[in-house]
C-alpha cells in the first residue's frame, strides 16, 4: 500500500515533543496515511425482488500509520534560545577547529533545520549558520575526495 502526507489536513492536535502538553501549533513531522481503495455498496435490490442486484462504487480510503509530531510554542521559543545561544558561544571554536568540530555543527545544523527555527533566529546567528553550513560542506566535500 502507498504512503502519503495530506496537507490538506489541519495537523491532529497532540503532545508536545518536550513537554507533552497538548498543542498543534509547530508541525516537526507530518503525519503519513496508508491509501487504500475500498468498493462499497451505493445501492441494491429489494430483499423481495425477482432479480437481485448492486450497484458498487470504488472509494479511496486512508488509515493513519504515523501521527504528527508537534511542538508547543513556549518549547519552540525556548529551543530557539538556546540555539542561539549554543550558536553564539561556540562559533569562534568551531570555525577554528575544522573537521575536529564537524560532529556538534552538524548536529546543531540538523536541528535547527529540523526545528524549522531559522525564522526565529537573529540576522547575525543566521549569518554564523550560514557560515557554518559553508565552512561544513567545504570541509566534507574535500574529505571526499582526500579518501579517493
Amino acid at each position: 500500500m502507498k504512503r502519503v502526507t495530506r496537507r490538506e489536513l489541519a495537523p491532529k492536535y497532540g503532545p508536545c515533543i518536550s513537554c507533552s502538553i497538548g498543542t498543534r501549533s509547530h508541525v516537526l513531522e507530518v503525519a503519513e496515511w496508508e491509501e487504500y481503495e475500498e468498493e462499497v455498496v451505493v445501492a441494491r435490490s429489494d430483499d423481495l425482488a425477482s432479480k437481485h442486484w448492486e450497484e458498487l462504487d470504488i472509494v479511496t480510503k486512508f488509515d493513519l500509520v504515523k501521527e504528527n509530531r508537534v511542538m508547543c510554542h513556549k518549547c519552540w521559543i525556548s529551543k530557539s534560545q538556546s540555539y542561539t545561544t549554543v550558536i553564539d558561544s561556540n562559533y569562534d571554536k568551531w570555525v577554528a577547529g575544522g573537521i575536529t568540530s564537524i560532529r556538534p555543527v552538524m548536529k546543531v545544523l540538523q536541528s535547527v533545520r529540523y526545528l524549522g527555527i531559522e525564522k526565529e533566529l537573529s540576522n547575525e546567528t543566521n549569518t554564523k549558520l550560514n557560515t557554518l553550513r559553508s565552512i561544513s560542506k567545504g570541509l566534507l566535500s574535500s574529505k571526499g575526495v582526500e579518501e579517493e
